[in-house]
């Protein structure tokens, strides 16, 4: 009982985590339609590439998101995980931000 509620206390910690970022809800949106680069990113969303960077170190250490070509040192492709989905899906359930 005490490890579920763990569980759900951390689950809650990271949609409060994401949407008090605008910059890391936008680029969890976004990766949940397609796999992106960086630099794409950065271009779609209008936003520095330093903070794009930032934002998706920040994200991959959450578990949130996962880089696809770790190996490549320019042009890394980046996707959602399965716990950013659900994060997701659980913001645009529970608030009304989409």
């Amino acid at each position: 009982m005490k490890e579920e509620n763990q569980d759900t206390q951390r689950y809650w910690e990271l949609i409060s985590y994401v949407i008090s970022g605008s910059i890391r809800f936008r680029v969890l949106i976004k990766l949940d339609k397609g796999v992106y680069t960086p630099k794409q990113l950065s271009e779609n969303l209008n936003v520095q590439m330093s903070r794009i960077s930032t934002v998706l170190k920040e994200l991959g250490e959450k578990h949130l998101v996962k880089c696809l070509t770790p190996t490549q040192r320019k042009g890394r492709l980046y996707t959602i995980t399965e716990e950013g989905r659900k994060v997701i899906e659980e913001i645009h359930r529970k608030t009304k931000i989409k």
